[in-house]
């Protein structure tokens, strides 16, 4: 079935975040119940052990909490981005994941760096800078909808001590967040669904108004001139 169509839009929007989610409560269950003590294999930062991270480290949390917090976040964040950037949603899903890992790799600090929170502060990221970049009542609409429900998020970016004794990598979460905005920033061009959809329907009336726009011209009655209307006749 073609992507294009609106079935398999429906259900692809809802179905790729729901497959992840069940994905990020599977690593989370063989881990607990199989005691596998998964976040250490995800490896350090710069260290060849740490590239297993760059794919692993999404599918680590460390407790329940983590695991639905993330998991809630990235399923909304995630069936909003597909549907709202048909055209480059799935590029755009699937192009945070090894990025923002890769992000962590690179720059983050020396320690075990799990769980799904850098991706989703790259989603985030990507639907608030969408509508700035591009200043349009729609996509500044969807952006101010992030912004009152993820404002906590931002604190989550920088390194307080509050952060540190929790053991949060707020390092995963500004390179996710600086990620999504390149993106968007990359990406300032495309439409969202909801603008598309506007001008198409527009399009197209004008194209049935034009249809039916009558021909006027004038033809000679009793030595005088006068306007009449009628329709051009299909060929």
């Amino acid at each position: 079935m073609s992507v294009s169509s609106p079935k398999s839009i429906a259900a692809y929007i809802w179905y790729l975040p729901l497959l992840f989610v069940a994905l990020f409560a599977f690593f989370f269950g063989i881990d607990l119940f199989l005691d596998l003590h998964l976040a250490k294999a995800v490896g350090f930062p710069r260290t060849g052990a740490g590239i297993v991270g760059i794919f692993l480290g999404a599918f680590v949390h460390g407790d329940l909490f983590h695991l639905f917090s993330n998991g809630l976040s990235f399923l909304i964040l995630g069936v909003a981005v597909l549907f709202f950037y048909e055209k480059i949603g799935l590029k755009v899903f699937f192009l945070l994941y090894p990025l923002t890992g890769f992000g962590i790799w690179l720059f983050a600090h020396q320690g075990y760096h799990i769980g799904a929170s850098g991706w989703l502060y790259g989603l985030a990221a990507f639907l608030f800078a969408g509508g700035i970049f591009r200043a349009e009542k729609a996509s500044l609409m969807v952006s101010l909808a992030v912004a009152v429900l993820y404002s906590g998020l931002l604190a989550g970016i920088l390194p307080t001590p509050e952060i540190k004794a929790a053991h949060i990598s707020w390092e995963a979460h500004l390179i996710g967040l600086v990620i999504g905005f390149v993106l968007a920033f990359i990406y300032k061009d495309e439409k969202i669904r909801i603008l598309q959809e506007s001008e198409q329907a527009g399009a197209q009336k004008k194209q049935t108004a034009a249809a039916e726009k009558p021909t006027f011209g004038f033809v000679p009655l009793r030595g005088k001139h006068f306007y009449y209307t009628f329709k051009e006749k299909e060929k």
